[in-house]
């Protein structure tokens, strides 16, 4: 039987068009995991999470990536939403299937939301997150016209806060402009949760946003908890990166668009760690983005190794199992290498981080000007004491009056 051809995700967005095609990658025994790109789905108690109604509901994602397919099966029926202005504007938000700009993208949100149809038969981490895509749109950055003369990622970012996301999400970069910073700064003063990839290659100097303080940097591990191999000496040396924050799934998963196709990088495990964490916060919506953060980096597995993986591999099981309300409500994160945002210009920018997710179970509010239930009950309850008191009051009266009057009589018979 004929392998399935692999596909590398680069970080970069500049080589997303030019992805290699090799043969699958075979680890011993785990052949037939490693053959099946949806291993991660079972390795990850997924199936579990569904079950229990812990899918992402309500929970706002923006994923920020080249561009999407958004007619493919795999999203029929998702909560998918793809903004209709790309952020370079010589290039369209959504591309036809033999478009190998859409690849990324369409691949990075399947695994995501993906509803277990089509070509890979990929189901999402989180299938009923509320998730809208930002779409580079161009597969040359240098190429890219902006009439706003913003940075992409930085446009996109704050696009993606104004509409409400709770989570940002994104597998493309590039050499940001500094003042990206700025924005980044601004979103985590609004209680956001920034996700981003780490490269695939040590050479690769493309290191924003993962390498900015408050951020989540995730690098891919293979299905025996193995990390990456590094593009640069493939086969020889494995992809360390600095300030890795965790692991996850992302070598050999199935594309969600393109047929016999496995992808591999740390562009595949962003998705998966945005989607635990909307998973997460969908049952405890009261927990701040930085409250997530420390439980993300609390409750690992540990991984094959130590240097690369950061506080280890991600656990939607884990996570589920603690409220993450009992951390600190401090960013684990902002101590990187890079020394940006600081503390200071988180503050500076809005303020501490104190939103919360959308709760999708919470009731409805009432109608202005009408009592609730709970205000009723309390009325009721007051009206009922105050009859009951009265009741008393006029029998202590009558047995005061009976009394005397028996008395009097007594003392008549007496004399």
């Amino acid at each position: 039987m004929k392998s399935a051809p692999v596909r590398r995700r680069r970080f970069a967005l500049v080589a997303a068009a030019a992805f290699a095609v090799v043969p699958a990658l075979i680890f011993g025994s785990s052949a037939t995991a490693a053959t099946n790109g949806n291993w991660w789905y079972s390795s990850y108690h997924v199936a579990d999470a569904t079950a229990a109604g812990w899918t992402g509901k309500g929970v706002k994602v923006a994923v920020i990536d080249s561009q999407i397919q958004s007619s493919a099966p795999v999203f029929s029926g998702t909560q998918l939403t793809v903004d209709p202005t790309a952020l370079c504007t010589n290039a369209g938000a959504t591309a036809t299937t033999t478009d190998p700009n859409s690849y990324h993208g369409s691949d990075i949100t399947s695994l995501l939301i993906g509803n277990g149809t089509g070509v890979g038969s990929v189901k999402g981490i989180a299938p009923d997150a509320n998730v809208t895509f930002y779409a580079w749109g161009n597969n040359e950055p240098t190429e890219c016209t902006n009439p706003a003369s913003q940075d992409p990622y930085g446009l996109a970012l704050k696009k993606a806060v104004d509409s409400g996301a709770k989570i940002v999400t994104t597998s493309v970069s590039d050499s940001l402009n500094p003042t990206v910073v700025d924005d980044v700064a601004w979103a985590l003063s609004k209680g956001v949760l920034l996700v981003s990839s780490t490269p695939n290659t040590t050479s690769d100097d493309h290191r924003y946003p993962n390498d900015y303080n408050g951020v989540v940097a995730v690098n891919a591990v293979d299905s025996n908890g193995t990390l990456q191999t590094n593009d640069a000496a493939p086969g020889a040396a494995t992809d360390v990166q600095p300030d890795t924050t965790v692991v996850a799934a992302g070598v050999n998963v199935a594309s969600g668009v393109t047929p016999n196709t496995l992808v591999s990088g740390s562009s595949a495990a962003t998705p998966l760690v945005a989607g635990m964490l909307a998973d997460v916060w969908q049952k405890y919506p009261k927990a701040t983005a930085d409250q997530l953060i420390q439980s993300l980096v609390r409750n690992t597995t540990p991984g094959a190794g130590t240097d690369g993986y950061g506080h280890g591999e991600a656990s939607l099981t884990k996570m589920l199992g603690v409220d993450p309300t009992t951390y600190p409500n401090t960013n684990p994160l902002m101590n990187k290498a890079s020394g940006v945002p600081t503390a200071q210009q988180v503050a500076a920018a809005g303020g501490a981080s104190t939103s919360k997710a959308t709760d999708a179970s919470s009731p409805a509010p009432q109608a202005a000007g009408s009592a609730s239930d709970s205000t009723q009950a309390v009325i009721t309850g007051v009206i009922v004491v105050v009859v009951v008191g009265l009741i008393i009051a006029a029998g202590i009266v009558l047995l005061v009056v009976f009394l005397v009057r028996r008395s009097r009589r007594s003392q008549v018979s007496r004399g």
